[in-house]
């Protein structure tokens, strides 16, 4: 009855201050409903969520991919690579705090284009006036928050930010963006591929630097002037991929390195060849080593293993659980970097020995005891044979449960998890792309 009579009004969220344990940054600004509305409002948003989808996401373009159905960061970098052979510049933005920046009047305009009920419109200005559109941060910032777990007890950590339907308005105000950047990139002299994930969008462009940079600047003041995006503006960058690698969503880009095989061609018409050759090829994607660094900070001091104090007192089967939901959270994210396997398997060998020590001094034993007592023999998942690694055993209603610490391949994924039948569209966009060339 309040919906129908127009009277509903959401509770203003809360707006308060929280450490942010993973970073250097001290206090961050969040927010939340009033816990005794939290019912009411999630469902009213859910509703407004579910007509807006299924009035705009037929209309939404290939190029974006985030909060989508069927869509992932996976999706978004598998169509990077697989569409962006011989990048040789790269524009990389993100609007960061992208609530807090866009006009809401601009907003209901493009929200006026396909909708003609004011009532509904209201209802979305009634949420965004008490404070439910509004992020503190990226919506695209790099996904490891999205397994990132409490260091001591291994909650997971979800931050609640801005509202159910803030990505989908997102979505809504950046096809704007995504129709612009078709026109440069589809139907003008511009050789370019670009991807958006949310609030993050990169440009991979063959050609010139005097090319890209006019690419560049057709965006900016399309972000200016028609978006209302200024600040947008400002976190924009143009890196050539020859010299420096760039990141998005959380990996490292950059070219593949023939040049020794090159060097020691002596035919400069071969060398050339080479060269040539290496400028058409695929980008690959890669793990940054600040990220195994950052990660591997609780397990490691002076270069090595340690154990985790603040994990002694928990169960063996929860501690466990700890340590499998980070190696195999970390490892499903970056699964499709060329370097994935070496860069994981440097993070695997800390973190087991890190939980082996931090079982050692729970139990006030040595670690070869501790490998003695909860030594398990598993199959190799990469090769012939056997290995003992550390496992538990639990008493569930199914009876007695054995869990063992992380024992799956560490190998680069071809294909992102769970979304092979995304491959027939990105072979029928490449195949298009080929013959208009």
């Amino acid at each position: 009855m309040l919906l129908k009579h127009e009277s509903y009004r959401p509770a203003p969220v809360q707006h308060f201050s929280t450490m942010d344990g993973s970073q250097t940054r001290g206090q961050r600004r969040s927010s939340a409903p009033p816990f005794h509305t939290i019912d009411i409002t999630m469902l009213v948003q859910e509703v407004i969520r579910l007509l807006l989808q299924a009035i705009y996401e037929p209309v939404f373009k290939d190029s974006s991919h985030g909060s989508r159905p069927g869509r992932s960061y996976q999706t978004a970098l598998t169509q990077l690579q697989a569409t962006s052979k011989g990048t040789d510049w790269v524009i990389e933005g993100s609007i960061e705090n992208f609530f807090d920046v866009i006009s809401h009047s601009r907003l209901r305009a493009i929200l006026s284009r396909k909708i003609c009920d004011g009532r509904f419109l209201n209802l979305i200005d009634t949420f965004q006036h008490a404070g439910y559109w509004s992020y503190t941060e990226s919506l695209a910032s790099p996904m490891l928050p999205a397994f990132q777990l409490s260091q001591t007890t291994g909650a997971q950590q979800n931050r609640l930010q801005g509202g159910i339907v803030s990505p989908l308005l997102a979505n809504i105000y950046l096809h704007e963006l995504d129709l612009f950047m078709e026109k440069r990139c589809v139907y003008s002299h511009y050789c370019a591929q670009y991807i958006r994930y949310l609030d993050s969008f990169i440009v991979m462009i063959v050609g010139s630097k005097l090319l890209a940079e006019q690419l560049s600047a057709e965006i900016k003041t399309f972000l200016s002037a028609e978006l209302q995006l200024e600040r947008g503006v400002e976190a924009m960058t143009l890196t050539n991929l020859s010299d420096q690698r760039v990141c998005f969503l959380g990996y490292e880009i950059a070219k593949r390195q023939h040049a020794s095989f090159a060097a020691y061609t002596r035919s400069r018409s071969a060398r050339a060849a080479t060269l040539s050759n290496e400028s058409r090829e695929p980008i690959q994607l890669f793990v940054p080593g600040a990220v195994i660094q950052e990660q591997l900070k609780p397990f490691v001091a002076r270069g090595k293993a340690v154990h985790h104090k603040a994990r002694v007192n928990l169960p063996l089967p929860e501690l466990l659980r700890l340590y499998n939901a980070e190696i195999s959270g970390l490892y499903n994210y970056y699964c499709l970097a060329t370097d994935v396997s070496s860069k994981l398997g440097k993070f695997r060998y800390y973190h087991y020995y890190s939980l082996i020590k931090t079982v050692a001094l729970k139990e006030k034993c040595s670690v070869r005891q501790v490998i003695s007592k909860y030594g398990v023999t598993v199959k190799l998942k990469q090769a012939a044979g056997t290995r003992q690694v550390f496992g538990v055993t639990y008493e569930t209603q199914a009876g007695t449960q054995t869990m063992t610490y992380f024992n799956d391949s560490l190998k680069k994924k071809v294909l992102p998890i769970e979304e092979e039948r995304y491959a027939d569209r990105l072979t029928m966009q490449i195949g298009s792309a080929e013959l208009n060339a």
